[in-house]
């Protein structure tokens, strides 16, 4: 308990490249998740650090897989889905680059402004600067809602049961679409749902009947739906050789 695995790996820089692997620049990027153990109920925060050097336009896009393998006596499958998928914000990191911003920090690098030292030194430093202080932050970020229908994370000798999130810079059909991996753990709730049990509620005594005389009998029952206590009385007349029932109700002091 109290313990954390989070992920926040180093900014990796992609070069990016048209159809023809015609340099159109770079991308430098990297993604941070606070805690990669989540339960079933709860949500994967996924943040996103990208400072976009190309040509290229994008929409950044994350997708959490599972992948259920098992194998016995030389047979083998592997099933593959995707529990849930989101997209990022288009901030303005992620806007392309125009040519004349491109062909300056080819002449910089070449030398003509700065030393191929100094680029090396700075630029690249500062793009990783840009990316780390964006995930910090937080602005730009998914959140995956882990549904009841998702397996847990499990190895075992037959079976086998991975999670993993991809971040995929979905870029048209001529450059190049970088993606970048996170392992995830599914495993059970931290909180189980409470569990509602029924409470017994004791059965409520009627108060006394009526006090009759002697030449009465009589017979009580309590009528749960009217809340209402009802007598059955036989008077015996006696002479007139038969009986007379006389029913009498009231409303029960009795609460339930």
């Amino acid at each position: 308990p109290g313990t954390t695995h989070p992920w926040l790996p180093d900014p990796t820089t992609t070069k990016m490249r048209s159809l023809f692997c015609i340099p159109r620049g770079s991308i430098t990027w990297a993604v941070g998740v606070d805690e990669t153990r989540v339960g079933v109920g709860e949500e994967l925060v996924i943040k996103l650090g990208i400072k976009n050097e190309s040509l290229a336009h994008f929409d950044v896009v994350a997708k959490l897989k599972q992948i259920v393998e098992w194998h016995t006596s030389g047979h083998r499958s592997t099933n593959e889905s995707i529990i849930c998928s989101l997209g990022f914000t288009k901030t303005d990191s992620m806007k392309p680059w125009s040519k004349q911003q491109l062909r300056e920090k080819c002449r910089s690098t070449k030398g003509d402004t700065i030393t191929p030292l100094d680029t090396h030194a700075t630029e690249p430093l500062t793009a990783y600067e840009e990316v780390i202080d964006a995930i910090k932050v937080g602005n730009n970020q998914v959140r995956f809602p882990i549904p009841d229908c998702a397996c847990q994370s499990y190895t075992g000798r037959i079976m086998r049961i991975q999670h993993y999130v991809k971040i995929e810079a979905q870029t048209s059909s001529h450059h190049n679409s970088p993606k970048l991996v996170i392992p995830i753990e599914i495993v059970s709730p931290r909180e189980p749902t409470p569990i509602v049990t029924a409470q017994v509620i004791p059965a409520v005594t009627p108060s006394a009947p009526p006090i009759w005389d002697d030449d009465t009998s009589f017979d009580a029952s309590y009528s749960y739906k009217a809340n209402t206590f009802v007598v059955a009385a036989t008077v015996d007349e006696g002479e007139h050789g038969q009986d007379q029932v006389i029913y009498d109700s009231k409303p029960s002091e009795c609460s339930i």
